[in-house]
């Protein structure tokens, strides 16, 4: 291994004299860099350590607790510091279930630092690289690899293939952030997934329901929408409603959208104002909680009226009937 330190002091710590507080502007980037990295480190860790526990993890302990220990630690000449996933997986395989572990380890350290350094200077790192390779063996949930291969989860497999070979090509701190951002884009991929169902009305299953209506008029259509309506959907929002007419009602059944983000609200609005120019109508059924305060927010349920705004689509359809169809009235259009 080489020389061991056995001070706490290092010649090469912080000495706040020293700063060139004149460039400090120059060292922003990378400690926001750091920071950032460690942060992701430390939760990853923390996570690992929650799933092999079952123990919530306290996220925001963590954070604060890792940054008043990095901004010490410079003071005694050490590097900043995270959460090592190895320690705690190690800790927690071996039995530990409390904050002793941490404890115990960084008091073994400590004094095998002041009593052991001449022997442990002289241990090859040939032994402890067989150690670390015992240690990854047992840190890796096996059961959960086994189980997104058997199970073919391509995008999975993909994304643990490249982390992976990330981890042994360059190291654990870039892997992580490699992994997490294409985690991340593989999941907005998937839930970038917009289906909207358009159909006509259907007397029969109305009245199926015991709601009575005359069903003349065809110029009503209900728009199921399903999934997040956000700046990657609204390609497919947009696209869904390129070959419908003119319509008296176009009714936007929307219980399967959970959230919309302002791109989703402009689509919308550019919907309603189509067909408010076409003589027509938009309503909108069954806005989940957090759809309406967004859609509020943006102005959409005072531009649009609240009386557009209902419970299910079937109490928008009835109420499109009484409110009358101009189109049925143009003797040009036999449809009603």
């Amino acid at each position: 291994i080489g020389e061991i330190p056995r001070t706490l002091l290092l010649a090469e710590r912080l000495n706040l004299t020293n700063i060139p507080w004149a460039n400090l502007g120059e060292f922003l980037g990378p400690a926001l860099t750091i920071t950032a990295l460690g942060a992701i480190e430390s939760l990853l860790c923390g996570a690992v350590g929650s799933n092999m526990t079952g123990i919530r993890l306290q996220a925001n302990q963590e954070l604060i607790a890792q940054g008043a220990g990095n901004m010490l630690i410079p003071f005694f000449g050490g590097v900043p510091a995270t959460a090592a996933i190895a320690r705690v997986s190690v800790g927690i395989k071996s039995g530990g279930q409390t904050r002793l572990v941490s404890i115990v380890h960084a008091i073994g350290l400590l004094l095998s630092m002041f009593l052991l350094a001449p022997v442990m200077a002289r241990i090859p790192l040939t032994a402890l690289a067989g150690v670390l390779m015992v240690t990854a063996i047992r840190m890796n949930e096996w059961q959960a690899i086994r189980f997104i291969f058997d199970k073919r989860f391509k995008t999975d497999i993909i994304a643990f293939g490249i982390t992976m070979l990330a981890t042994i090509t360059l190291d654990l701190t870039k892997a992580i952030l490699i992994g997490s951002v294409l985690a991340g884009a593989v999941f907005l991929n998937k839930i970038a997934t917009l289906d909207v169902d358009i159909q006509e009305i259907d007397p029969e299953k109305l009245k199926a329901k015991g709601i009575q209506t005359e069903g003349k008029c065809q110029h009503v259509r209900v728009a199921f929408v399903t999934g997040p309506l956000f700046f990657a959907a609204t390609g497919s929002f947009n696209e869904a409603f390129t070959s419908l007419g003119n319509m008296h009602a176009v009714i936007l059944s929307m219980r399967g959208v959970p959230l919309i983000d302002t791109s989703g609200l402009e689509v919308i609005r550019r919907l309603y104002g189509r067909i408010h120019k076409q003589g027509g109508t938009l309503m909108f059924a069954g806005v989940h909680d957090n759809a309406r305060v967004m859609m509020e927010r943006g102005g959409l349920v005072e531009e649009f009226g609240q009386e557009n705004f209902f419970w299910s689509s079937d109490q928008a359809i009835v109420e499109a009937e009484k409110r009358g169809c101009k189109f049925c009235e143009q003797p040009t259009l036999t449809k009603c």
